[in-house]
């Protein structure tokens, strides 16, 4: 109930508080206002809110540093969300100084009075570490993460790193968890040391409880990370000897201390088993561990091969008995160096990438994403390469490639922009990227993006995409891009079901509600029948298609069926942010 509120409420509510407490300075009705609303997680924008009410009225100051710090002395308010509220005003510090011309002296000064200048470092490096991680599931290359990770420094926060890539990992698939224990053999001991292993592994059993909120299966996946990473020479071999004699040292919460001794002898029985360390090297998954370099290597081979012998055949098979259609951008972007660095290669790759390209072999998307990695290293080519520039226009011209750049880089805004959403709840600030974006003609694939975002988030993230959706409408996406869009995510909803195993019911309720909102026309299910029936070259992914819309016509037709689907991500999940 509630999920229909205007997502404004909570923002009032919390810039009320401050106001009142500005008036009575009542720490304990602050306080009480403040949990009231049991929005844990977006405690930071009373942060923000507190900040910009000091920088435009410096006699505030006094009190409201003094409030935000008894929230924090109380736990009310977590240093992450105290982080975050901070971070978000220095984000928005050059448009501030346009009404405040002394903004960025004072928010430099509220820093040190609130000791949160350590914080936001913390913060900062979080943020930047999350994006290499990213980048790195992504490309595979394990040498630009290092460097990036020996460009930030700060070595005293690295076990913060081991930490941020279990946990992006606990939210992905096999691959990529295969892909983080080898990152964290990579990075031992030169970057990370054994010290910043522990204390990461560490801070993680200490959150085990939260933890398990969202991930369940975080108890068996743990225990397999920590007992690669003492197979792995990472971690020493008395680590849970050591972890488990502080534990009973420390009985101040049984529950998390049960879980975590299920979590050490998992541990146990995975390092003393038989064949461990073969076994362990293959704990994500046969063909999870697969080596990136090995990978990159054949790929390298047959292009060369390629150059010599022209044998479209034979390169293709090579490519698809790699088995890695997720990483076919790689062979993308090898292919392009190599025209890069030997033009006289030119004719005969683009007319492979060509020929991958109409076969299917590579898609658009993984063509595109290869071009795209190449085009973020020119600077670093150039300096081989001084001609790498022209000849990767020239390059982009003769693929078409210069028109999938561009889908490209919009839809990476777009996901940029849908999770900073998600953290924040500031559908205005969306808005305003969005438009600043244009492209209109690619709206679409927005609607596609924040839908797959959502399939990998919670109940209340799926709330807020509907509630964004309905935000937008009609006077950024229209009728056209909407129906567009979920006709996409139609389209391929074969793929989609092998990492969304819940994909058939969870799209039912985003059209339904779609429906419901006004947002889809009523006629949008048997439009999409009419269309389906015409084209019956795909009868599997026909029937999938059949039976989500059947669901959309129950959840449409059910008795209160508006009341019904404003709920329809759980009791709680459509509280306004």
């Amino acid at each position: 109930s509630g999920a229909g509120r205007d997502i404004d409420a909570t923002k009032a509510s919390m810039d009320g508080l401050l106001k009142e407490y500005i008036g009575s300075q009542d720490v304990e009705e602050a306080s009480r206002c403040l949990s009231s609303l049991k929005v844990p997680f977006f405690h930071h924008e009373c942060v923000k809110q507190a900040i910009i009410m000091m920088l435009e009225e410096p006699a505030n100051q006094p009190k409201l540093t003094s409030l935000l710090t008894k929230f924090s002395q109380s736990g009310l308010i977590s240093d992450h969300q105290m982080s975050t509220g901070f971070h978000r005003v220095k984000q928005r510090l050059p448009d501030l100084e346009l009404d405040i011309p002394q903004a960025g002296d004072r928010f430099t000064d509220l820093a040190l009075s609130l000791n949160l200048s350590e914080l936001d470092e913390e913060q900062t490096f979080k943020f930047k570490v999350v994006e290499d991680l990213q980048e790195f599931l992504s490309s595979g290359d394990m040498m630009n993460f290092k460097c990036s990770v020996e460009e930030l420094g700060q070595p005293e926060m690295h076990h913060l790193l081991v930490k941020r890539a279990i946990m992006l990992a606990f939210d992905r698939g096999q691959r990529e968890r295969e892909m983080i224990s080898q990152l964290f053999s990579f990075l031992y001991p030169e970057v990370l040391g054994t010290k910043q292993f522990v204390e990461g592994f560490e801070n993680i059993l200490d959150c085990i409880e939260d933890i398990l909120l969202d991930h369940p299966q975080a108890v068996e996946m743990l225990s397999l990370f920590i007992a690669r990473a003492v197979i792995d020479d990472i971690l020493p071999p008395s680590f849970v000897q050591k972890v488990r004699a502080k534990r009973q040292e420390d009985q101040e919460n049984r529950n998390c201390q049960t879980i975590v001794d299920r979590i050490l002898v998992f541990v146990e029985g995975h390092i003393n088993s038989r064949h461990a360390a073969e076994r362990l090297h293959r704990c994500w998954g046969s063909g999870a561990g697969r080596d990136i370099d090995a990978t990159k290597a054949s790929m390298d081979g047959l292009l060369k091969e390629y150059i010599g012998s022209q044998d479209v055949e034979e390169a293709s098979r090579c490519l698809s008995s790699l088995k890695v259609p997720f990483f076919h951008h790689e062979c993308v972007k090898q292919a392009i160096i190599m025209m890069l660095e030997e033009p006289a290669n030119q004719p005969k790759l683009t007319s492979l990438l060509t020929k991958f390209s109409q076969s299917g072999l590579i898609s658009d998307h993984q063509m595109s994403t290869g071009f795209h990695r190449v085009k973020q290293r020119l600077p670093d080519l150039e300096l081989d390469i001084p001609q790498a520039g022209d000849r990767f226009t020239d390059l982009a011209l003769s693929l078409n490639l210069s028109e999938l750049d561009e889908e490209q880089t919009f839809k990476f805004k777009v996901v940029e922009d849908l999770q900073e959403f998600l953290s924040s709840g500031d559908m205005m600030n969306f808005k305003c990227s969005v438009e600043e974006l244009g492209q209109p003609e690619m709206h679409h694939l927005l609607v596609k993006r924040a839908i797959m975002l959502a399939f990998d988030r919670g109940q209340r993230e799926r709330e807020m995409i509907s509630q964004l959706f309905s935000f937008l409408y009609p006077e950024v996406l229209g009728t056209k891009q909407f129906v567009e869009g979920f006709e996409n995510i139609l389209d391929c909803i074969e793929d989609i079901l092998l990492d969304h195993p819940q994909a058939v019911e969870m799209l039912s309720l985003f059209i339904a509600r779609a429906v419901i909102d006004d947002i889809l026309p009523p006629s949008f299910v048997q439009k999409v029948r009419a269309k389906r029936q015409e084209d019956q070259e795909n009868r599997n992914c026909q029937t999938i298609v059949d039976r989500i819309l059947v669901f959309v016509e129950g959840h449409i037709n059910s008795r209160h069926a508006a009341e019904r689907l404003h709920r329809c991500w759980g009791s709680g999940a459509g509280r306004d942010i």
